[in-house]
């Protein structure tokens, strides 16, 4: 599968964070859940159950990704056939 290029990713973000509401959401969640991993990684030691929820907010911030991604490609496949 053809990589899209960073700037036309960049203006693709800027659409879908202005036009798709399921978008905005999961960009919004994937900023918070890189903020309370963040506060993970800052502490020195967790305990089991930190580490357990350290893992788990991990799977949830690749998954929102992983669906970002989606929609970024979804919509640019759609321009460029509609270009064509």
């Amino acid at each position: 599968m053809a990589q899209i290029p960073v700037t036309e990713r960049d203006r693709i973000v800027d659409q879908l964070l202005g036009s798709n509401p399921e978008f905005r959401r999961l960009h919004r969640n994937h900023q918070t859940l890189k903020e309370q991993l963040a506060h993970f990684d800052r502490r020195g030691f967790l305990s089991a159950d930190e580490e357990m929820e350290r893992k788990r907010l991990q799977k949830q911030k690749l998954l929102e990704k992983d669906r970002m991604e989606e929609l970024v490609r979804s919509h640019f496949h759609s321009q460029g056939a509609s270009a064509a």
